[in-house]
C-alpha cells in the first residue's frame, strides 16, 4: 500500500538544508493541499548555550526542534521520548498509514544506501514513510532532500536505521540516539493569517535571539549573548594545547554551521514574506538578511579550514569572523524592531 503523497510531486528547497524535519512537514502539508505551507513552519531564530559539566568543553547547545509555529504544534503528534522495540513501532506506524497519515520517521543515514552518508558518517535524519509492500519486505519512503529519493528500501535496513544509537562522529547531526522516533501531522482545518504569522516569527526572533536579556542566567545564554559567550570561551582557551584547540574549533564549527542554517532559513522566510508586506523598511530588512547569509557562509568556510589546520593564526581568524558575525547581527536588531512595529 502507498498513500497519495507518493504519487504527488515533491520539491526540495535548499534553504531547508539542515532542517530535514521541517522539510518533511512542508512536503506533507503540500500533499494535504494546504496553501502557503511555509507560513506554518517555525522559522524563528533560536540558540541557547548552557553549562554542562558532563561535556568536555563545559558547555552544550540547544536549538529549537519544534517544526511548526507554537499555535500549530497541537496538530503534530510525536512519539514519546522513550525506548521501544523497532517491531512494535513498525506495527504502530502501519496502523497510522492505514488511517491515511504519512509518518515522519527518524533514521540514521549511515545504514541507508540511498544517501551520501551510507557507511561513512552517522547522521540523525528525517524522511517520510508512506507505505510498504504487501509482503512487508520493503518500506516505501520519500526522502526528498539533497539526494531526492522516492521508492522502496529493504525493511530490515529501514528498521536498523531507525533503531540506531547514531554515535558521535564528524557529522554535525550525529551523537543523538534516534529511538525509533516518529511524528504525524493531523488533517486539521489549517487556518492561516499570513501577516499575523510573519509578525509572530519576527517578534519571536527578536525576543529569542536579539533581545534576550531577561532570558539569560548564570548558566544559560541565548542568541547573540550566547555567541559572545562562545567567543569568550575561545579567547580564554586560545593558548591551550593543540589538541584542545582542535576540539574547540571542531565543536564550534558544527555549532556555527547550524546557526548559519537558522539564519538562512529565517532569511528565506523573510524573502517569501515580501509578497505580503509592501514596505521599504521590510525590503531593506530582506536585503540586509541576504547579505548576512553570505557573511555567515564565509565564516563557516573559515572555520572549516581552521578545523583542518588548527594553527594559532587560523584560530585568530575564526575569532575575528565571530566578532564580525556578532556585529552584523547587532546591526540587524534595530531594523527588525522597526519592521515588527509596522506589521
Amino acid at each position: 500500500m502507498n498513500l497519495d503523497i507518493y504519487r504527488k510531486e515533491q520539491v526540495f528547497d535548499p534553504n531547508f538544508e539542515s532542517f530535514c524535519d521541517r522539510n518533511c512537514v512542508m512536503q506533507i502539508l503540500s500533499s494535504y493541499g494546504i496553501e502557503n505551507p511555509l507560513f506554518y513552519i517555525n522559522a524563528a531564530m533560536f540558540f541557547n548555550i548552557y553549562v554542562d559539566e558532563k561535556n568536555p568543553l563545559g558547555y552544550n547547545v540547544k536549538f529549537d526542534t519544534d517544526c511548526l509555529m507554537p499555535k500549530y504544534m497541537s496538530s503534530m503528534i510525536k512519539s514519546p521520548d522513550e525506548d521501544k522495540k523497532a517491531q512494535d513501532i513498525w506495527t504502530l506506524n502501519k496502523q497510522q498509514l492505514k488511517e491515511g497519515y504519512p509518518v515522519i520517521t527518524g533514521v540514521d543515514l549511515f545504514y541507508l544506501d540511498t544517501s551520501y552518508n551510507y557507511k561513512t558518517y552517522h547522521s540523525n535524519h528525517k524522511c517520510i514513510l508512506c507505505g510498504y509492500t504487501d509482503d512487508e519486505k520493503y518500506a516505501t519512503i520519500i526522502d526528498w532532500y539533497q539526494w531526492n529519493f522516492k521508492g522502496n528500501i529493504p525493511l530490515d535496513q529501514f528498521l536498523k536505521a531507525r533503531n540506531s544509537l547514531c554515535p558521535r562522529d564528524e557529522s554535525p547531526f550525529s551523537g543523538t540516539p534516534i529511538k525509533n522516533s516518529w511524528a504525524i501531522i493531523k488533517h486539521s482545518d489549517w487556518q492561516l493569517d499570513v501577516i499575523a504569522n510573519i509578525k509572530e516569527t519576527i517578534s519571536r526572533t527578536i525576543t529569542q535571539f536579539y533581545e534576550n536579556s531577561n532570558m539569560n542566567t548564570e548558566n544559560n545564554f541565548y542568541g547573540i549573548e550566547a555567541m559572545r559567550k562562545m567567543q569568550d570561551f575561545m579567547i580564554e582557551h586560545r593558548d591551550g594545547e593543540k589538541l584542545e584547540m582542535k576540539e574547540i574549533l571542531s565543536v564550534n564549527r558544527i555549532i556555527f554551521l547550524l546557526l548559519y542554517a537558522s539564519v538562512r532559513l529565517f532569511s528565506h522566510y523573510l524573502s517569501e514574506s515580501s509578497d505580503y508586506v509592501c514596505d521599504s523598511q521590510f525590503t531593506e530588512l530582506v536585503q540586509r538578511m541576504q547579505c548576512n547569509v553570505e557573511q555567515w557562509r564565509k565564516a563557516v568556510t573559515v572555520m572549516l579550514k581552521a578545523t583542518i589546520s588548527p594553527t594559532i593564526n587560523n584560530y585568530d581568524k575564526v575569532l575575528k569572523r565571530i566578532s564580525s558575525l556578532i556585529e552584523i547581527e547587532d546591526q540587524c536588531y534595530d531594523l527588525l524592531d522597526k519592521v515588527n512595529k509596522i506589521l
